[in-house]
């Protein structure tokens, strides 16, 4: 996505031209990190910024009255716009702010956002430098999308009956293209992998403990992962939802694989065929610039959730995590991870679901709690509203994220026109 600024000026008000181009070159200097392409566009200039895309994002500032028809002009490129508030007090230096309040850009962004919005594009007011920036990572993230593609290794398993299963509301949503394929080839591609392919002493050079699993165990969990890595960039997958307790039949688990895809990489994968999962994940994932872990739920007595799972990243915020090597839980079979999560940090915890049309969006933090007999990674975790998380729970799984993205999800849900429950 290239990020296209265009500032808009009548020489009515701006009669001064040294003056506004230095004003222009400050408004410059400040924004340039997030723009590709930057112009001034007077009374009578033209834009030339050539071979504009859809995906591409224009940011429009007013800088006086008598500009309103170049910017409904040059917003008609464009199918995103975000329109400037660049005059309210802070945004810029005062004198700056100041000087296109006196120039009557106050009105004359307030015009262009009445008819801007009639129109079938997405337009934004933003009057903070902090939602520019919002906006702008976000849209990024929203036309990213529309280029990613997501596994669905097998049939989603039975119980869970809270998931997407028509793949064309996926693309209608997000342009995400899902592709279905059988658990055979990835069995088939496990079977043809050499154990020296494995990288099974990755896991080994930072565990703290080996509790159930063998040498050999561990051996074939490390195919495993191979192999659904493989298959990921057989199909130039950004992502996957993995129906994995058919795989027990090999003797092992997809676990390890998952860990390593959601620590490893920028790509993620769900377990139990759970599409919402993956979904939710891939946006977090995105969104956070971090590691992300999905959860099912243990409600406690006191107003907490020992949120549980087998697969889990084994690194957060670029740190290192202690964890220890353990069975499947479920079945005793193959190998999963029981990390140490971080405790005290802001946690954002997720769920799009019913056909993608709502989501659910959570400030939690984690606590010490105790150990249950359960899936091995645990967590108890504290929401902020626990009535909320029970009344508005959109199905079993959550995906946290162990950062404050709070707000970048509900700009989210306010582009792709999502319910926040």
């Amino acid at each position: 996505m290239r990020v296209v600024l265009c500032c808009f000026a009548s020489r009515r008000y701006w009669n001064n031209e040294n003056e506004l181009n230095n004003v222009f070159l400050s408004i410059k200097s400040q924004l340039k990190d997030i723009c590709n392409d930057i112009y001034l566009i007077e009374d009578d200039n033209t834009f030339d910024c050539v071979d504009i895309k859809k995906e591409d994002l224009l940011i429009a500032i007013p800088m006086s009255g008598g500009v309103q028809p170049n910017v409904i002009g040059v917003s008609d490129k464009f199918s995103t716009v975000l329109l400037y508030a660049g005059y309210v007090k802070g945004n810029f230096d005062n004198e700056i702010c100041n000087k296109m309040l006196i120039n009557n850009a106050a009105p004359a962004i307030m015009d262009v956002y009445a008819v801007l919005k009639r129109t079938a594009k997405t337009v934004k007011l933003c009057i903070s430098n902090d939602e520019i920036y919002k906006y702008t990572k976000v849209i990024g993230v929203v036309q990213e999308l529309k280029h990613c593609k997501l596994l669905a290794i097998g049939k989603t398993e039975p119980w869970v009956i809270s998931s997407v299963k028509e793949w064309s509301v996926v693309k209608d949503k997000f342009g995400i293209e899902i592709i279905d394929v059988s658990q055979d080839e990835l069995v088939d591609m496990y079977n043809s992998i050499e154990k020296a392919e494995a990288e099974e002493k990755s896991w080994l050079q930072d565990v703290e403990k080996v509790i159930e699993p063998t040498k050999e165990d561990i051996s074939n969990a490390s195919i495993m992962q191979k192999a659904l890595s493989c298959l990921m960039e057989k199909y130039q997958a950004q992502g996957a939802a993995i129906a994995c307790f058919n795989l027990l039949k090999t003797g092992t688990t997809s676990c390890l694989g998952v860990s390593y895809i959601n620590t490893q990489t920028n790509y993620v994968v769900s377990c139990e065929g759970d599409m919402d999962s993956a979904i939710t994940m891939l946006i977090m994932k995105k969104l956070a610039n971090d590691t992300v872990w999905m959860a099912n739920p243990n409600i406690q007595s006191d107003g907490t959730v020992n949120f549980v799972h087998c697969t889990a990243p084994i690194k957060v915020n670029g740190e290192q995590l202690r964890y220890s090597l353990r069975s499947h839980h479920e079945s005793g079979i193959g190998v999963s991870v029981q990390v140490e999560l971080p405790k005290g940090v802001d946690m954002t915890a997720c769920r799009i679901s019913n056909s993608l049309s709502q989501m659910t969006v959570h400030s939690c933090v984690g606590e010490i709690g105790d150990y249950e007999h359960s899936c091995r990674t645990q967590l108890k975790i504290r929401f902020d509203d626990f009535n909320s998380y029970l009344k508005n729970a959109l199905g079993c799984h959550q995906i946290f994220v162990f950062k404050d993205i709070k707000e970048e999800l509900q700009c989210f849900a306010e582009i792709t026109d999502i319910e926040v429950l």
